[in-house]
């Protein structure tokens, strides 16, 4: 893989190519998550940029137009043809999947036909793919290989621990609460189309804006907490826990596959400071998250700076610097919903100061008056309204809901990331 610098470089000509020549830094940073798996954030990626282009000669510089830079094209039985400039190394350039990945196409769902590459200089090719979709829901041989290296070893990635000192700590909670990968909706219908790809790229924007966040205020806690329903469904049948039938836009299998990529894509690029996963099973997906968390504390068995809560127990807390928070997916009957933590969590409630409650079920924010010194707050969803939501009518705001947690105010601030 090339470097972070040199990847920033190729991908704001590209963004400029594609942007009537302007630079749009929100862009290159989205492209440099989903595209190569980087976190950065805009700010970060344009003062690279800045440093970059210093040590590049302007003779050295690429000239392409913008109408030669694009094209795509589809031909019977589905096949397939991509032309575009990226930025890949050449061992990159021989890995079908990575190859594919870099022109937009998804490796489990297209089989690669053949590729030409030619090097323009500064960290770019000009590469043409032509590809044709996959006909078998089974996977092959190098499905499996992939699999395999991807989650049977201890991960290996980069970890820059943030140091607090001379100033007071904060802790960062972030609540995902029913994000429903797997969800299908079509605008035809709903007035927005949502799939599995359309939930990454939220959860990919959420990231780069807690990082954010990170890089304003001395974090020195992070909980990253699952509030339930991550996933749609739980079944072979595309069904919840339940039974009941869900549309879903893709294999049960890929959206487990993809899922586990994606939380593992999250605290990957999140844990740069102390870090607790806290995971509250949900109603649609009980038994596949269960199994999918449940590896986490192996496969990151090597870093004593992550903890996790991937109990099967449907009420957990976590307890900061005075600050209690009982976790639950709000489920729960409401005349008994002020009346757990203090029995469950009793050690931690005699030292409390100041307790809420997170939860999450209904998609929608709500905040229950205090009561017996408990504040409960039901977190929005950021998935996007299916049918059965808007055929009933159901409305609410989308977004995925940071707290900010001090010793001297308890709760500081409240951050809303869409």
């Amino acid at each position: 893989m090339l470097k972070e610098n040199e990847l920033i470089l190729a991908l704001a000509e590209e963004v400029r190519l594609g942007n009537n020549g302007n630079n749009d830094w929100n862009s290159v940073s989205k492209l440099l998550g989903l595209r190569y798996g980087i976190v950065k954030t805009p700010n970060a990626c344009k003062k690279m940029f800045q440093r970059s282009s210093k040590n590049i000669d302007n003779g050295d510089k690429l000239a392409i137009s913008k109408e030669d830079y694009v094209r795509y094209e589809m031909t019977g039985e589905g096949l397939q043809s991509s032309e575009r400039m990226i930025a890949l190394s050449q061992e990159d350039l021989k890995n079908p999947r990575n190859l594919m990945l870099a022109h937009g196409f998804n490796a489990d769902e297209f089989e690669l036909l053949g590729a030409t590459n030619n090097f323009w200089g500064n960290g770019l090719y000009q590469s043409k793919i032509k590809v044709k979709p996959k006909v078998s829901d089974e996977l092959t041989k190098e499905d499996i290989v992939c699999l395999v290296r991807e989650y049977a070893k201890p991960r290996e990635f980069e970890f820059k621990l943030n140091k607090i000192v001379g100033e007071e700590g904060y802790a960062l909670e972030v609540a995902f609460a029913d994000v429903h990968i797997g969800s299908l909706s079509w605008h035809g219908e709903v007035g927005e189309d949502n799939d599995y790809k359309i939930a990454f790229a939220k959860i990919i924007n959420n990231i780069q804006e807690i990082r954010s966040i990170m890089e304003i205020y001395p974090i020195e806690k992070l909980y990253i907490c699952f509030l339930g329903d991550f996933l749609h469904i739980d079944t072979m049948d595309s069904t919840t826990t339940r039974g009941t039938r869900v549309d879903t836009d893709t294999r049960p299998k890929k959206i487990v596959n993809k899922s586990m990529e994606i939380v593992m894509f999250m605290i990957e690029n999140l844990a740069i400071c102390d870090t607790e996963v806290i995971w509250i099973e949900g109603n649609h997906s009980r038994l596949v998250e269960y199994t999918i968390f449940q590896a986490l504390p192996f496969i990151y068995k090597n870093y004593s700076h992550i903890k996790f809560d991937v109990r099967p127990i449907q009420r957990k807390a976590f307890f900061y610097k005075g600050n209690l928070v009982g976790l639950h997916h709000g489920e729960m009957k409401k005349d008994q919903l002020f009346n757990w933590i203090q029995v469950e969590q009793r050690e931690l409630w005699g030292k409390a100061n100041y307790v809420e409650q997170h939860s999450g079920h209904e998609h929608q924010e709500r905040v229950t008056a205090e009561k017996g010194g408990i504040i409960q707050r039901t977190n929005p969803t950021s998935k996007v309204q299916d049918l059965y939501e808007f055929e009933n009518g159901w409305k609410s705001y989308k977004a995925t809901i940071a707290y900010l947690w001090s010793e001297k105010d308890n709760l500081k601030a409240q951050f809303y990331l869409r």
